[in-house]
């Protein structure tokens, strides 16, 4: 535009140092043209002392009017018009004087100020650039006053819900139920009884009150009642009670609006939820009156007791405040209570009476004492939930209910493993036919122990011995493979020598092998085949007591008719302690190799019997439910909010802000402004104080 061109060439034109262009016209340009002669005379008004004391308040009043014309207009360029204004310094020194001059004038210059800064931020910069550097300006004081907020109403802390308190009851009941009974199954039934008998008393009385509910009210009526009470609608969790009914007691206003003071206590109502509201201070008492019956149609059939002839029950009423001494009232069946000035409604808590007229308030009488029904309702739920509690205790915690009170045998069957490991005669004296028989017969043994156990619990090996011992298949659990070796064994031939023999199966027996699957140690046995006596008698002798000395046994089977030697061999088996008539399981005689293989099965089962065990375990089915002990923690939210209620931290009584209090600033020193004025700059010589009019129009 071309006003921004005139400023940045240095142009001195009056329109564009306004704010506006030249080809402005009409009334705008009117209300420029105004603002610029009133900075011109607020300038020349600054300068001039005497004109100062005498034309101030016309010049201030006429910067005032033409700074609102423009803002009323709203232009665009209102900013740069602001903006272009000469000498802002002089124009603030000019504003604070004018408050100094006369105090009351601090509102409009206010208004001044923050419009000129709202339009232009220079101006901002402007009015803090000079309260700097002017002493006597920095006394004037054009704060707004602070707005005083309306003291806040006191809000009621709420009492500790019914859930909570039967949470923390629950829980601290656990335990002692569960660890109490502890595994004794008699009690079961009786404590299982006694739960479900604590249940009766809630059903009967709710049964009562939906069927004779007139008759319930007539008895909790009568008692004392706290007069003057709040009442508030009560959540979930103060069920079963629709209302919560609050402290009467609220203390007066303290001094200086202190809200500390309003706060409302609530004692009775605050220990324990409502159990307790028997501290209140009661003021108002009914009895009831002697029943007189009454006369109409309704009455011969309205009779809910037989002592009664009509469905109204005589009260008296007794209240101070009310002036009531023992006046006489009638109970409705469904707990209006009507006769008095003011009708009321009983629910077994409270009375509500109405207001009597279209600008009273309703009063609210609060039943002192345990005979109300919100407290009975509340102490049978507890007692119906704790026998509740008491049953599924008895009935789910193991033993639980049984018919069989004791202990609970159990069996079970362990296979013990069964190492075997067979040592054939390979001596000259067995012909070559009775060789092979003499293998048959070994792979017969083996296929009789996998018959007579487990196979996954059998493992064999074997080898040939004569004058030295040679393995053929060293122990394993692969039988397949084991007899096929045996079947494939050629022999060696030589003088039966036992001892080396012995040692080869003790070796086998005590080295490490993989298992087929964990269990117990395994059972070790060598089996010794032969036809004839050893040739190293007492080496063999010692070769066995180190096998039995390792935890493994012998058998001997002897092939013949030679009972001498038949002896020998018992003698190294492990039936050498046992006397020589008696029937041992580790020695077994055959007259020739074929005859063994039909005794095979025999000879197996002779050895694996008592390799299977049955346990038999006596125990109880029981466990302690430590778990239980968690509902301890149960009671930590009534804790919390009983901490809420009475021990929370009071915060201190600061004394209330006082009211912003504005400061005279310097008076403006004027004093024979008329003739001349003060060379020094910022020390004006005194006018004249304010008239008492004008303070008073203020």
């Amino acid at each position: 535009p071309f006003w921004l061109k005139s400023c940045i060439s240095g142009g001195r034109h009056q329109f564009s140092m306004a704010g506006v262009s030249p080809a402005s016209t009409g009334a705008q340009d009117q209300s420029v043209t105004e603002l610029r002669a009133a900075t011109a005379a607020v300038l020349e008004c600054c300068r001039d002392t005497r004109q100062f004391v005498n034309e101030s308040e016309a010049v201030l009043g006429r910067f005032n009017r033409a700074l609102q014309h423009i803002r009323r207009q709203g232009r665009i360029e209102e900013s740069q018009i602001f903006a272009s204004l000469e000498n802002k310094d002089e124009i603030v020194h000019f504003l604070m004087d004018c408050v100094r001059n006369r105090f009351l004038a601090w509102r409009k210059v206010r208004a001044i100020k923050e419009t000129l800064i709202i339009a232009d931020k220079s101006w901002d910069r402007a009015f803090r650039g000079h309260l700097k550097s002017c002493p006597t300006c920095k006394t004037v004081d054009l704060e707004r006053d602070p707005v005083q907020k309306p003291p806040e109403n006191p809000v009621p802390r709420l009492p500790i819900p019914f859930g909570l308190e039967l949470l923390a009851f629950l829980g601290i009941a656990l335990p002692i139920i569960a660890l109490g009974q502890g595994c004794d199954c008699s009690l079961r039934p009786t404590l299982l009884a006694i739960g479900l008998s604590l249940v009766v008393p809630c059903l009967c009385f709710e049964l009562i009150w939906w069927c004779r509910r007139s008759w319930v009210l007539s008895r909790l009526v009568r008692g004392k009642y706290a007069v003057g009470v709040q009442r508030q609608s009560a959540r979930c969790w103060w069920a079963p009670l629709r209302t919560l009914l609050l402290d009467p007691v609220q203390p007066a206003l303290g001094q200086h609006g202190d809200l500390y003071n309003q706060r409302v206590r609530q004692q009775g109502w605050t220990s324990f939820g409502e159990w307790y509201p028997s501290q209140w201070s009661s003021s108002a008492v009914i009895k009831c009156a002697p029943r007189v019956p009454i006369k109409s149609a309704a009455s011969s059939s309205g009779s809910d007791d037989g002592s009664t002839t009509g469905p109204r029950r005589p009260v008296l009423v007794s209240c101070e405040a009310k002036s009531w001494n023992s006046h006489t009232a009638k109970l409705e069946a469904d707990g209006a209570i009507s006769g008095l000035p003011s009708k009321g409604d009983f629910d077994g808590d409270a009375i509500v009476w109405r207001p009597t007229g279209t600008r009273g308030v309703e009063e609210v009488w609060a039943k002192v004492g345990c005979c109300r029904l919100g407290w009975l309702r509340r102490s049978l739920l507890s007692l119906a939930a704790f026998g509740i509690l008491m049953a599924i205790s008895a009935a789910t915690f193991a033993p639980g209910l049984v018919k069989q009170c004791g202990p609970i045998e159990t069996v079970s069957r362990e296979t013990v493993p069964l190492k075997s490991f067979l040592l054939l005669d390979a001596s000259t004296s067995i012909s070559i036919p009775s060789w092979e028989d003499e293998k048959l017969a070994a792979v017969a043994i083996v296929d009789a122990f996998t018959a007579a156990h487990d196979e996954d619990k059998v493992y064999a090996g074997a080898a040939q011995f004569s004058t030295s011992t040679r393995v053929e298949a060293s122990l394993s659990g692969d039988l397949q493979t084991v007899k096929a070796r045996v079947r494939a064994m050629l022999q060696q031939g030589g003088s039966t020598s036992m001892a080396l023999a012995l040692d080869a199966c003790g070796a086998e027996l005590a080295g490490e092998i993989v298992m087929k699957s964990a269990g117990p140690p395994a059972f070790k046995v060598c089996v010794l085949i032969t036809d004839g006596q050893p040739t190293d008698r007492i080496a063999a002798e010692q070769a066995r007591q180190r096998i039995l000395d390792s935890g493994g046994n012998i058998m001997g089977i002897y092939v013949g008719q030679d009972a001498n030697a038949g002896q020998q061999l018992k003698a190294l088996t492990s039936c050498s302690g046992s006397d020589s008539t008696s029937t041992c399981p580790w020695y077994a005689t055959a007259t020739n190799f074929g005859e063994l293989q039909t005794k095979a099965r025999e000879i197996a089962e002779s050895i694996t019997t008592g390799l299977v065990k049955e346990i038999t375990e006596v125990h109880h089915e029981c466990y302690i439910p430590y778990w239980t002990l968690v509902g301890l923690s149960c009671p930590l939210p009534l804790i919390i909010w009983w901490l809420y209620l009475h021990c929370g931290t009071k915060p201190q009584q600061n004394n209330p802000e006082l009211p912003h209090q504005r400061k005279d600033p310097e008076r403006l020193r004027v004093a024979g402004a008329n003739q001349s004025r003060s060379a020094t700059a910022g020390k004006r010589s005194i006018w004249k104080e304010p008239r008492a009019s004008e303070l008073a129009a203020v």
